[in-house]
């Protein structure tokens, strides 16, 4: 009966060091696995960062595009709009030789009264300096 219970004693003092041998290695693995997440999650904070820098300068580009995009096109309005003008004027000069009055003028081209007047003078006295004396 006692060497019954020293070969007991023995079983139990044999499986608790084993199960100390096991949560030794299994504590031990799970501190490595937790540096790993810890530097992990590192990596990505500094790749998280250095994403929204990138992003940042992204952006500052993009409105400087923006901005650079839209004085391009006010400035295509204002040689459109000034194409169109000098059109118009050189079509109303063409019709001032032809003997149109400044009546017709103003309705046609929707110039003001005084901007047909004043072509008209400036036309009637351009034709008399060509005209010989």
């Amino acid at each position: 009966m006692f060497t019954n219970y020293i070969d007991q004693s023995l079983f139990y003092f044999l499986l608790a060091i084993n199960v100390s041998i096991v949560s030794v290695y299994l504590l031990s693995r799970v501190r490595n696995l937790q540096l790993q997440l810890l530097e992990l999650k590192a990596n990505n904070r500094n790749e998280s960062d250095c994403l929204a820098r990138n992003i940042s300068g992204l952006v500052k580009r993009l409105r400087l595009a923006e901005r650079q995009l839209d004085k391009t096109s006010q400035k295509q309005d204002e040689i459109k709009a000034n194409k169109t003008l000098d059109t118009n004027l050189t079509q109303a000069n063409k019709l001032l030789d032809l003997g149109i009055d400044k009546d017709q003028l103003m309705h046609q081209f929707g110039l003001s009264e005084a901007e047909a007047n004043l072509m008209s003078l400036v036309h009637t006295k351009s034709n008399c300096l060509e005209q010989p004396a």
